[in-house]
């Protein structure tokens, strides 16, 4: 049921609500700044590209469909007549499962965001990757842009700690971070590179 509004209530186009997170929940920390990273290249207009997600989940619902398969086939004919038939449906799931895996350790890697920007020249990717390292304090953000006109990839690191951008109460400071985005935007960005 929606929450009716007072008179003094705030409206939501005044104000953007703060993000609160817990401070000692290390993996909510990272979550609330990737979720900040991507929001703040969406904003420079790049574009999220949805193509290794696809894929991805392509081949986990081929996989799904294996085995709704194999449990219809077994439902109209039980086991000793759908033998043959279960065993290619188990080899197919364990195929397209060992499939997705190689494609996140090979072409996805530690990405959590992929992005394009298109202008009539040439197409741009940008790539973020970020980690947190167990009992510290620093979130480590990698940025990949390349030029399909002209490779190789460059690639910017920033480590900050979490003091900085989440206070006592856990409210996020999304406009420090977004400041330290943008210098890390700006060492990879093609202006940089024709100073």
């Amino acid at each position: 049921m929606p929450q009716k509004r007072g008179k003094n209530a705030p409206d939501s186009s005044e104000a953007e609500e703060k993000i609160v997170i817990d401070r000692w929940d290390a993996a909510a920390l990272r979550n609330a700044l990737d979720d900040s990273a991507k929001k703040y290249l969406t904003s420079r207009s790049v574009n999220e590209d949805f193509h290794y997600t696809d894929i991805r989940l392509g081949l986990a619902i081929t996989a799904c469909l294996c085995s709704v398969l194999a449990l219809t086939v077994d439902y109209f004919f039980p086991y000793p007549k759908s033998h043959h038939f279960l065993i290619v449906c188990v080899a197919m799931y364990f195929v397209l499962m060992t499939a997705q895996t190689a494609f996140v350790i090979l072409f996805q890697k530690n990405f959590f965001f992929f992005g394009v920007t298109d202008s009539k020249v040439s197409s741009h990717k940008w790539r973020l990757s970020s980690d947190l390292r167990r009992f510290e304090n620093l979130y480590n953000l990698e940025l990949q842009f390349e030029d399909t006109k002209q490779p190789p990839a460059r690639t910017a690191t920033m480590s900050i700690p979490f003091s900085p951008l989440f206070d006592e109460r856990g409210e996020f400071n999304e406009s420090g971070f977004h400041a330290e985005m943008k210098s890390l935007v700006e060492k990879v960005s093609p202006k940089s590179k024709k100073q």
